[in-house]
């Protein structure tokens, strides 16, 4: 019963996502498939009557026309059916798709780092892009193959009634025989998600111009695709014990199958040497038989597909009910505060926390500096105050007017560019225009940001202007340089207007005389908001309204920098180190 009632399971979610993606679609194929298993009871009909009248000694010429008539109408009606369902998969396909990225964008950011839910995803991507087609294409046979199948079933009962009862037992050894292959599909394919990541890894770390310096110098290609290889192996090993474990089901069903076919031919024959059965009713039974057992072979192979289809496809539905970002706008005319208070943060899988007992405001108009050495959780807590990350412990929230909400559950509020900023393989425009809530700047707006960026002359050489695609992955697009990149992402933090703005190490692509006036002019940038400016240079930072020096996860010095300097704390000495490397004194 398993297997069935993943099969109707299968059915459920098949015509579910035919009827969300195009009810119409789903309608005219169905119809299609109706009308064509008809046509096979027509043909039916029509070589008893010509046989007859062959019987009779007569030439039956309208019978042969309309024979000729019915199987080019079927032939062309399966040509039709077959483009219909070509465009019902692709719209399944485009309907499953989309609810996939829609969950993949909307997820909390530390659920997307997750390995576990790294591999729903990929499942739940193959699943969309290859089996919703596999589930479309097994609810057509199966209709088709299903219907057909009754309606001769009807004519065998009609010529010789025990005929059917040997079929059904073939139709249920082969069904059998696919709900055993299905499941066996589904465990091998559900293991392999894994393994087939990190073989798409290796692929695109092979073909990558990132990672393709290094591998080049460093001369490690051949153990990546050793690597590749081995996994490859091992995945080869497993489809082999896949499909010997699934072809004995398979020889069962065939030789049931086979076994009924001979039987019922041999009945046939015995039927009309005993003049039991006219040679007309012997023709319709043998043209019976054989396309019985060829729509048994579809009805099994269509609830295959629909019960692995359905169990892949279900992956989609169940990722689909992960919990999503539910951020909300935080509008007020108030003045508003960003305020993280007694905040530590974990990292999942991790004992020791990242960050511990942090606390920090932030109102519209200040600089706010967070300086440290690596990994003193910097980054971490710059995650924390933008919304991306929510306290393991403490309260990160934006308050206004004796309101308050949690920041990562607040939207428009926090823009930023991070460390690893995202350089868009799109057009110069959309690079920038991506920050504005609905993806749209007029060119004023955008001359604007350019110009405050100092992005002008990158714009004027550009071909097609700030409409040309950046980037080396298309046809005719431009790459750009490290800073310029840099300064796009700048830019389309500026684009989107919020309160507050993140700044992870935001000059680390510019040279030093561009970094310098970047700080500088930092509140220019960005007129108006509160910024947090993180950077391992001490020097770009002293003139932020408060300083904030991190160590192993902890605020441990708080202040201006001339009183942080007074203090002849942590900051003064790192400060002063910084100072003589850069004089040559160190």
């Amino acid at each position: 019963m398993s297997g069935l009632r993943r099969a109707m399971e299968g059915v459920r979610v098949a015509l579910g996502y035919c009827w969300r993606a195009t009810p119409g679609g789903l309608a005219f194929s169905l119809t299609l498939t109706v009308v064509g298993s008809l046509l096979v009871a027509l043909e039916l009909w029509l070589i008893r009557e010509i046989v007859d009248s062959f019987d009779r000694g007569r030439i039956a010429s309208a019978g042969l026309i309309a024979f000729g008539v019915v199987i080019g109408g079927r032939r062309l009606l399966d040509s039709i059916a077959g483009e219909a369902r070509f465009v019902l998969e692709e719209r399944v396909i485009e309907r499953v798709t989309s609810e996939v990225l829609e969950v993949g964008a909307h997820v909390p950011f530390p659920r997307l780092e997750e390995p576990t839910f790294q591999d729903r995803l990929a499942r739940a991507t193959v699943s969309a892009q290859g089996r919703a087609s596999t589930l479309v294409f097994g609810l057509l046979t199966l209709v088709n193959s299903g219907f057909t199948t009754i309606v001769l079933l009807i004519a065998v009962a009609v010529l010789a009634p025990v005929l059917v009862g040997a079929f059904v037992l073939a139709g249920v050894a082969m069904v059998g025989a696919s709900f055993v292959r299905s499941r066996l599909t589904y465990a091998f394919q559900y293991g392999q998600t894994a393994p087939e990541r990190e073989r798409r890894y290796l692929r695109t770390a092979l073909a990558s111009r990132v990672e393709g310096k290094e591998i080049r110098l460093f001369g490690s290609a051949d153990r990546l695709v050793e690597r590749h290889r081995r996994l490859h192996a091992e995945r080869l090993r497993e489809l082999i014990w896949y499909v010997r474990r699934q072809l004995v089901p398979e020889l069962i069903g065939a030789i049931v199958l086979s076994a009924v076919v001979v039987g019922t031919l041999w009945y046939v024959s015995r039927l009309l040497r005993d003049d039991a059965l006219a040679l007309a009713d012997a023709a319709a039974a043998v043209f019976a038989v054989q396309r019985v057992a060829g729509q048994l072979s579809g009805i099994a192979r269509g609830l295959g597909a629909i019960s692995t289809g359905g169990q892949l496809v279900q992956d989609v539905a169940d990722f689909s009910n992960e919990p999503l970002d539910g951020r909300t706008p935080f509008p007020s005319t108030d003045p508003i505060e960003l305020r993280l208070q007694s905040v530590s943060f974990t990292y999942p899988g991790r004992d020791a926390p990242a960050v511990r007992d942090a606390s920090i405001r932030l109102a519209p108009g200040e600089v706010v500096g967070l300086v440290g050495e690596n990994g003193s959780g910097k980054s971490t807590l710059a995650k924390v105050l933008a919304g991306l990350y929510p306290p393991s412990e403490g309260r990160a929230e934006v308050c206004a007017g004796g309101r308050s909400l949690d920041l990562a559950s607040a939207s428009g509020v926090v823009a930023g560019v991070f460390q690893d900023f995202a350089r868009y393989e799109l057009t110069f425009r959309e690079n920038i225009t991506l920050g504005t809530p609905t993806s749209e700047i007029d060119d004023a707006g955008l001359f604007e940001l350019v110009e405050r960026f100092g992005l002008v002359e990158v714009v004027e050489a550009l071909a097609d202007g700030a409409d040309t695609r950046l980037g080396r992955a298309f046809d005719g697009a431009v790459d750009l340089s490290g800073g310029q990149w840099q300064r796009l992402a700048l830019a389309r933090a500026a684009a989107a207007a919020t309160a507050f703005v993140v700044l992870d190490e935001p000059a680390s692509a510019l040279d030093a005389n561009a970094e310098a006036a970047m700080f500088e002019r930092v509140r220019e940038l960005y007129p108006g908001a509160g910024i947090l400016l993180i950077s391992h240079r001490f020097a770009s930072v002293r003139h932020a309204d408060r300083i904030h020096v991190m160590h192993e996860g902890e605020i441990i010095e708080t202040g201006t920098h001339d009183a942080l300097m007074n203090d002849v704390g942590v900051y003064a000495a790192m400060f002063e180190t910084q100072r003589r490397r850069l004089l040559g004194e160190a």
